[in-house]
């Protein structure tokens, strides 16, 4: 792994929890080339739900974007059932070499916060949206992914 990315993980691991609210938990370099961030959600359909997600970066990075998978169980329209892949545009088509880590955070919380729900890629989120059952779908899929409360 090259030193800036190095660098842009301590950076984001020391400013970026104060910058999403603390909805960023935790982020730590997993291999040579994947990097895990676990967030939180303030608000939304995922709210108290911790989910990990997996930025697997390239020799090429950052002048070639990364993937980005949702490592947690969830249903979720711009992520696939399969693999868990993160479907945003600045993760792909809008990519810069302009662009950082702390993106691919901002990307990710973006999701959850404002699902796109206009071109989903779940069968499964389509069928329950039709049925008026987001939340309790959401909610059955994701149980394991919850936050013991602590009151």
């Amino acid at each position: 792994m090259k030193l800036s990315l190095h660098k842009e993980i301590h950076v984001l691991s020391k400013r970026l929890p104060a910058a999403t609210n603390y909805q960023l938990k935790n982020i730590k370099v997993t291999s040579q080339n994947q990097i895990r961030i676990c967030i939180c959600p303030s608000s939304g359909y995922w709210y108290g739900q911790a989910l990990t997600f997996e930025v697997k970066t390239k020799d090429s990075y950052p002048h070639k974007p990364c993937k980005v998978f949702c490592k947690s169980k969830i249903l979720h329209p711009n992520i696939l059932e399969l693999d868990g892949e993160v479907c945003l545009s600045i993760f792909d088509d809008d990519w810069m070499p302009t662009m950082r880590l702390e993106d691919y955070v901002q990307g990710i919380l973006y999701l959850l916060h404002n699902p796109n729900f206009e071109d989903p890629l779940s069968d499964y989120f389509c069928i329950a949206r039709e049925q008026g059952r987001i939340q309790d779908a959401i909610n059955s899929i994701s149980a394991n992914n919850l936050i013991e409360s602590t009151d």
